[in-house]
């Protein structure tokens, strides 16, 4: 492999790293990450297999993110409106956590955000603190699980990414 080549596959690698780490500010990382085996599968340099294996697992990390915080939730009683609020707070929260701290403050405004749309949901609709509480906590553990597999998903999807490139050379 040529040291260009071998910068620009490393190089690859580090931008798709970046990716997958915005999962943690509740961006759509693995679904940025995937251009990045495109772009190789289109210009030849990779074979179209790696870019469909990297494709179900950018999939398989959305379907995991998504059941997880849903059934997680469900198994406390959350409706469906009360998960929907958890992803509008999620995303609400994200937003307004950006701002602090450089934009690490998106990280637990995520979580945060999803707990506070679950639990402001419960209590409006129900009344009862205690019955909010619980189903925000669990709303929360379930974005925090769903969250975690998505992400390493996504560096599995980097490192097949890189399998891909350096195959053969």
């Amino acid at each position: 492999m040529s040291p260009e080549y071998e910068l620009l596959a490393l190089a690859s690698a580090g931008v798709q790293t970046v990716f997958v780490l915005l999962n943690l500010l509740g961006l759509p990382g693995n679904i940025a990450a995937l251009f990045i085996p495109l772009f190789w599968a289109l210009s030849g340099h990779m074979d179209w297999n790696v870019f469909y294996s990297v494709l179900l697992l950018v999939a398989a990390g959305e379907a995991v993110e998504l059941a997880a915080s849903y059934f997680v939730g469900k198994k406390y009683g959350v409706s469906n409106m009360s998960f929907f609020a958890s992803v509008i707070g999620s995303l609400i929260g994200g937003l307004f956590g950006a701002g602090i701290l450089l934009g690490v403050g998106a990280v637990p405004g995520t979580f945060l955000g999803a707990f506070l749309g679950t639990y402001l949901y419960e209590y409006f609709k129900f009344s009862d603190h205690k019955t909010a509480l619980k189903r925000g906590i669990a709303t929360f553990t379930g974005r925090f699980i769903g969250t975690g597999m998505k992400v390493v998903l996504g560096f599995i999807a980097v490192f097949e990414t890189w399998k891909g490139l350096t195959a053969g050379f």
